[in-house]
């Protein structure tokens, strides 16, 4: 089964690249879908590609465009990695409360055994 996150996006010259879809970043009433080839050159930096969603005469589908203005390109990056930093807060709260449930755990069947 192939994951549902990745598209296939055609050049103007018709060459085809694959990439996984990561998220849809909403700014200054437009959005922009942030995504990362399948097959990156380099695995110690993520390539990320930022493309704007434009509504096309159908209203199901939706229009991918470069973004040319790298200062557009720019806060809409710094907004996504935003996003993903308070994702990552939020994993590692998760983390530490269900280290706390499991150490509140092992605390009352210690006190229990004691009585």
């Amino acid at each position: 089964m192939e994951d549902d996150r990745i598209i296939e996006l055609v050049d103007d010259d018709g060459g085809k690249e694959r990439f996984i879809y990561l998220t849809t970043v909403d700014h200054n009433d437009r959005q922009f879908a942030i995504l990362t080839p399948v097959e990156a050159e380099n695995d110690e930096e993520e390539a990320i590609v930022i493309l704007e969603l434009l509504s096309t005469d159908d209203s199901d589908e939706m229009e991918m465009v470069s973004v040319e203005d790298d200062e557009l390109a720019d806060a809409v990056f710094n907004k996504y990695t935003e996003m993903a930093d308070e994702e990552d807060d939020d994993d590692d709260d998760d983390d530490d409360d269900e280290s706390d449930d499991e150490s509140d755990d092992e605390s009352d069947e210690e006190a229990k055994k004691d009585k």
